[in-house]
């Protein structure tokens, strides 16, 4: 039994794989999930910025509370506010450095994620408190559809 299941596990990780390989960036309208939200960040964002873990599945579900739930909203949301998250990364990470003195900081110590790149472009699209309309989006969703009737 146990044989079976292994193998049924390894049969699952290769058809993950394999999806995953032809995950198209760019024109596609495809429903965002976190191997896509991967792909994009991957493909958009610099490569240095890129964390060992990154909650992609969190990020999946904070940008379905916010409206964005296909591949091309995502895309669009980076073409318009990556060189602004940039330049906020380089006013943060340049004060830092001008703190620390050391000229080869800039090469090696990433203060942001593709999370926390991301988190800035939500900021400059939906203002500093965005975490809240996500919050309130939960609360109605949690809210009885109807009002209490009083006694």
């Amino acid at each position: 039994m146990l044989e079976l299941i292994d193998t049924e596990y390894d049969r699952l990780l290769t058809e993950r794989e394999d999806y995953r390989s032809k995950i198209q960036v760019g024109g596609g309208d495809r429903r965002l999930n976190s191997d896509v939200l991967e792909a994009i960040l991957d493909d958009r964002l610099p490569r240095k910025n890129k964390n060992g873990y990154e909650p992609y599945s969190m990020l999946v579900w904070e940008l379905s509370k916010l409206g964005i739930t296909r591949a091309k909203e995502i895309e669009e949301l980076i073409s318009r506010r990556l060189g602004e998250a940039i330049e906020e990364y380089q006013k943060i990470v340049g004060g830092r450095q001008k703190k620390s003195g050391d000229a080869n900081d800039d090469e090696t110590d990433v203060f942001f994620t593709h999370t926390g790149l991301l988190n800035i472009m939500l900021e400059k699209e939906y203002g500093l408190g965005f975490h809240s309309k996500i919050f309130e989006k939960v609360e109605d969703e949690l809210s009885p559809d109807e009002e209490p009737t009083g006694a």
